[in-house]
């Protein structure tokens, strides 16, 4: 992850071969990248809405998703989309790392701003 950002693609694709992606850490929500701050946003949204009785709901956005992830974030776009046919393996492992992370981001959410509903 960059410094103060979300996980998104600096430079080249990082991920290549299988191996690129042994001991990659999944973040961690709670003190990585931007998501501190997003889930204190999300917080105060939920504890306004609630002190103040105000009609809305609170939607949390886990996104980018579990295919667009390993295209913008891990391999790049035509990368994966040769990757689906040339080297399976290598997509289904991105994939699984991406769902991963969009499981426990979402579980965070949920735990932290209690969203009325949750969109990807």
């Amino acid at each position: 992850m960059i410094e103060y950002g979300n996980p998104i693609l600096e430079g080249k694709p990082p991920i290549k071969t299988m191996e690129d992606t042994e001991g990659i850490p999944i973040p961690d929500p709670y003190k990585d990248g931007l998501y501190p701050g997003y889930l204190w946003a999300y917080r105060e949204y939920r504890r306004i809405l609630d002190e103040y009785k105000i009609p809305l709901p609170v939607w949390g956005s886990v996104c980018v998703g579990p295919v667009l992830l390993p295209m913008m974030g891990m391999m790049g776009w035509a990368e994966f989309g040769l990757a689906l046919r040339k080297k399976p393996e290598l997509a289904r492992r991105c994939l699984d790392l991406a769902t991963e992370w969009l499981i426990r981001y979402g579980k965070v959410i949920i735990d932290e701003a209690k969203p009325d509903g949750i969109y990807m």
